[in-house]
């Protein structure tokens, strides 16, 4: 029985005629048997009933119990699973299925008494048997049609009782579940036990809605009861009690706002701000644990600028006692390779000495300008500058140099008159570092693209060029100290260009911008420029700027 229940129920359409078949059975029960009772009332005939005239509504009645007795029985089951399956009507709130059932079980008894007022009129001879039959085949068959529908709801609310949402789904259950949830969340403290602030809300919220809950209480039974001192009373007090609580919530959160502008402002980088919040305030803890974190944070600062500042002093140190023993070695090199009878071999010994220790006095001096610069001990001569008569400067200074790489540059310099406030041998240092840079790590073939510009209030110089290894770098690693961009590259450079350049423009006010893009490397130098009202009295550089950019040209 359990293989053809399972094997019967996974067949869906069954199911959908199975149901019919009920429908149809109740329809031919209620139409044959008020047609029967019809024609015993129009001819009176009771003594000649005989069993066959009841043998096809017994056959109907038998057949639509089995059915619906099947269905009850199957319902809510695929046979794949022993788990009860719910379907589309099945999501209505099971109220609203209720009152649907209602609903068709009204309009089934509604035909049922019409067929009765049919066989009523029929046998008081106010119709004929044919008319009478007539209106009874059309009410069984809206009946039968009814009864499916009502079959259907009882099928839904038989699916739900097996998979025992039936309480679950109804609009009653959820309104209670709400109101339990609402009063649970009044009274129930176990999500703020461990915050303290958070746990002395919790209970002055809870305090002020019991008070206010008895002296409402109070309120309703006096006035019933007509004490109107005693309703006057508990009014005043459920007033002070608002006044109380809406007072000391404008407190708390005025006590909010400061602590979030203390928050805002240690963001901001104002560390030692500290908010006027009194003693007494529940945010007071919190504004406390704050200002720890920020002691905290600067004392860390402190220390690392500490650490910075003996690193710096350190290299500061060791660059200038370096000096002395370094001018010596210079200096002994060079009376060496004065002589004259120093055979071939000690002579490239000698120059290769010579190389070296010049190249160990650039690498001296620039950390030790570096070190300086970092610390802000650097002597920064700030003076009104031409951008462009130092950038045509810098560019003739180096054409030799320029030359001898074998990359060309193409220069796009603006006709407009620039000036900005700079250190000018600093500037001059800057630009010189970055177009050798240029120069030094540029693939052959390329170019070197070189332009100055006003852009957006500032003068922008910017140095483009394709690069010969492969850059694994990001644009922060390549402009910290020792930092080289081609790694095998160990005859030459130090790794201190970038640094030096962009410590220099720093200190000097203005910002440097690396930028790496593939194989592409930019350098973008920006100062704010001057407006022409505050450029001093000195020799007018436009005629001059212009014709010297005419005769330099792009290198």
């Amino acid at each position: 029985m359990g293989i053809k229940l399972k094997s019967f129920s996974r067949a869906m359409p069954v199911k959908a005629i199975l149901m019919l078949i009920a429908g149809v059975c109740c329809g031919v029960v209620v139409g044959y048997g008020a047609s029967l009772i019809t024609w015993q009332q129009l001819y009176e005939l009771y003594a000649s009933i005989q069993l066959e005239d009841l043998a096809i509504p017994a056959v109907a009645l038998v057949a639509g119990l089995t059915a619906i007795v099947w269905l009850f029985f199957v319902t809510g089951r695929t046979g794949k699973d022993e788990d009860v399956h719910l379907i589309l009507i099945d999501r209505l709130y099971t109220e609203i299925t209720v009152i649907i059932g209602g609903l068709v079980g009204t309009l089934l008894v509604y035909i049922l008494s019409a067929i009765a007022d049919q066989i009523f009129y029929a046998g008081e001879r106010v119709i004929s048997y044919d008319d009478a039959c007539a209106s009874i085949g059309l009410l069984s068959v809206v009946f039968g049609a009814g009864s499916i529908l009502f079959l259907e709801v009882l099928l839904s609310l038989t699916r739900r009782l097996k998979n025992r949402t039936f309480l679950k789904h109804s609009i009653l259950y959820k309104l209670i579940f709400i109101i339990f949830d609402f009063l649970k969340s009044i009274f129930d403290d176990r999500n703020f036990r461990n915050y303290s602030f958070q746990k002395g809300m919790f209970y002055r919220q809870m305090v002020f809605l019991v008070a206010e809950g008895i002296l409402l209480f109070i309120f309703v039974l006096s006035v019933l009861s007509g004490t109107g001192f005693l309703a006057f009373a508990a009014l005043f007090l459920g007033v002070v009690l608002v006044y109380w609580y809406v007072k000391g919530n404008n407190r708390v959160l005025e006590d909010f706002g400061k602590l979030g502008e203390q928050i805002e402002k240690i963001s901001g980088g104002e560390l030692n701000y500290n908010p006027s919040i009194s003693e007494l305030s529940a945010v007071y803890p919190m504004s406390q644990k704050l200002g720890s974190i920020r002691d905290g944070l600067l004392k860390s600062l402190e220390e690392q600028m500490k650490g910075e500042r003996m690193r710096i002093d350190l290299v500061s140190n060791v660059s200038h006692d370096l000096k002395t023993p370094l001018t010596s070695i210079i200096s002994y090199v060079d009376l060496l390779s004065k002589e004259e009878n120093l055979t071939p071999e000690v002579r490239d010994y000698v120059n290769i000495l010579i190389q070296k220790s010049n190249r160990l006095k650039n690498i001296v001096t620039d950390l030790f300008e570096l070190a300086r610069t970092t610390s802000g001990n650097a002597e920064i001569h700030q003076e009104q500058l031409s951008v462009k008569k130092l950038l045509i400067q810098t560019m003739g200074d180096m054409e030799d140099r320029i030359e001898s790489a074998g990359i060309p540059i193409k220069a796009s310099i603006s006709d407009e008159p620039m000036r900005i406030v700079a250190d000018g041998n600093k500037m001059y240092r800057v630009l010189q570092n970055l177009l050798d840079n240029a120069l030094k790590y540029s693939m052959v073939g390329t170019r070197i693209f070189l332009s100055l510009e006003p852009r957006g209030g500032n003068a922008v110089i910017a140095i483009k060029n394709t690069a010969s290894y492969e850059m694994d770098f990001s644009a922060e690693e390549i402009v910290e100290r020792f930092t080289r961009g081609d790694k095998a590259r160990t005859s030459e450079g130090s790794g201190l260009g970038l640094a030096i350049a962009e410590s220099f423009v720093a200190a000097m006010g203005g910002q440097m911008l690396v930028d790496v893009d593939g194989d592409q490397f930019k350098v973008q130098v920006l100062f704010p420029l001057l407006a022409q009202e505050e450029w001093t009295e000195e020799e007018s550089y436009e005629e001059k700027e212009k014709s010297e950019l005419e005769t330099a040209g792009p290198k």
